[in-house]
């Protein structure tokens, strides 16, 4: 069972979120609670949240230490007591909500 699908998660349960990683880094949105499932409002993004929305199909919802929410969609995530090996010695690079949605997500230049 990978992360991203939550390994058994029950609402209230503590949980770590992670935008991606790689050989070396691995950049942390944070911990936060697993609040259940509902269907990813506007502004998230990528293609599992568009159709998600679509469909009017239920996504795991959490909830941020910072306020923050995020989707499980947009994020690998899993229990907060499985972050230190699930980070396994990488570089941990501090990221949030919004700039992880700026950079999937940005806005064209306006012209001068």
């Amino acid at each position: 069972m990978s992360v991203k699908e939550g390994m058994g998660a029950k609402p209230g349960d503590k949980i770590f979120a992670v935008t991606h990683g790689d050989d070396d880094n691995i950049y942390f949105l944070g911990f936060g609670v697993f609040e259940g499932e509902e269907i990813p409002e506007e502004g998230t993004v990528g293609m599992m949240a568009s159709l998600l929305r679509m469909r009017e199909q239920k996504n795991p919802k959490l909830v941020l230490d910072n306020g923050d929410s995020i989707w499980g969609c947009e994020c690998y995530w899993g229990p907060a007591d499985q972050f230190r090996s699930f980070a396994n010695m990488r570089k941990i690079i501090s990221t949030n909500v919004a700039e992880y949605r700026e950079a999937a997500n940005p806005k064209p230049k306006e012209k001068e």
